[in-house]
């Protein structure tokens, strides 16, 4: 008898992994990614892929991405036969930027939101390898709300003082 694997096939997934190298787990998976850092992670899923449950979190620790210090990242789930919701907390020396994603599997409706409070512009990498000379204090926060083929996101950005080389720029707002 031929087998396959159906919507309502039964899965049962229950993963732990403890301080792997990122190095380690490219070569499990066979890929290579511009990430290092160490990785732990606790994931448990059951149910079907029609309605599957689960919970779980990943960390990602001393680490860094594209040429990026990252202090921490940390991802955590939790579904519910139709439904993802998951945050977010990236922590990197420049500040920190959370976010919050909830998904329904059946309507592909999504909410998404994603905040930050102090983040030091002068303290990301990418900006002074490219010397641009920036520097400030960035506030953002972002909203949405919709399905990936009408995709629906705002986001409003506040600086008290923005300085671009020898350029100062006072109350930057935008939406």
């Amino acid at each position: 008898k031929d087998w396959a694997f159906t919507p309502t096939s039964s899965i049962s997934l229950h993963a732990t992994a403890a301080n792997l190298s990122v190095a380690d787990f490219e070569r499990l998976a066979n890929g290579k990614y511009p990430v290092t850092g160490i990785l732990s992670a606790n994931i448990a899923v059951d149910g079907s892929r029609q309605a599957p449950t689960g919970e779980g979190s990943i960390q990602l620790a001393k680490a860094s991405a594209w040429d990026e210090s990252i202090s921490n990242l940390t991802v955590n789930f939790k579904g519910t036969n139709n439904e993802i919701h998951s945050t977010a907390r990236l922590q990197i020396p420049a500040g920190t930027v959370s976010a919050d994603l909830s998904y329904s599997l059946s309507s592909e409706e999504y909410v998404a939101s994603v905040n930050t409070s102090g983040l030091k512009l002068d303290q990301i990498n990418a900006m002074q390898i490219r010397n641009l000379g920036v520097s400030g204090i960035l506030a953002a926060s972002g909203n949405g709300r919709g399905t990936p083929k009408d995709p629906q996101f705002t986001v409003n950005v506040q600086m008290p003082q923005l300085q671009v080389r020898d350029q100062t720029i006072s109350q930057v707002q935008g939406q």
